[in-house]
């Protein structure tokens, strides 16, 4: 079973709060009381959500317009609150992350044609150990319009 689950034998209810996100084959044998016993197995795939990032990409800012993107997240095991931050690397200048609003805001100037890798990371407030998690993202200032949206 997956960290923080336990399946009570006698009942067979999974129970607990998991502790681990991920994709979970779980093998189930049942044997019966007849004679002679019988002894079936199955095996079943359980998932089990976490914390992610949702923003995979980034509009691009144009040189001298103001920006403001908001940055999502699913929270589908996490607890409340989370806490945001540059885990690698540093947005160009004049640009900052907003903790709080989970933004990405500021006004690139002309000698801010630039594209810039960075990774935001994620962190709720689990105990004893909070989950984490990362997301590479690309923020790349443009001096002309243009579709505005840049793949990661």
């Amino acid at each position: 079973m997956p960290a923080g689950l336990r399946l009570n034998n006698s009942t067979g209810a999974i129970t607990g709060t998991p502790t681990v996100s991920g994709v979970f084959a779980v093998t189930f044998q049942s044997t019966d009381s007849s004679s002679p016993q019988q002894t079936a197995w199955t095996t079943l795939g359980l998932t089990i959500a976490g914390l992610s990032i949702a923003t995979t990409n980034l509009l691009n800012p144009m040189v001298g317009e103001p920006y403001n993107q908001t940055l999502q997240y699913a929270n589908t095991l996490g607890t409340l609150p989370v806490t945001w931050s540059l885990a690698s690397w540093t947005l160009p200048t004049g640009f900052s992350l907003n903790a709080s609003t989970r933004a990405i805001t500021g006004t690139a100037m002309p000698s801010e044609v630039v594209t810039s890798n960075f990774t935001l990371q994620l962190v709720d407030a689990s105990t004893p150990t909070p989950q984490t998690t990362t997301q590479p993202l690309i923020l790349s200032i443009t001096s002309s319009p243009g579709n505005g949206v840049k793949s990661s």
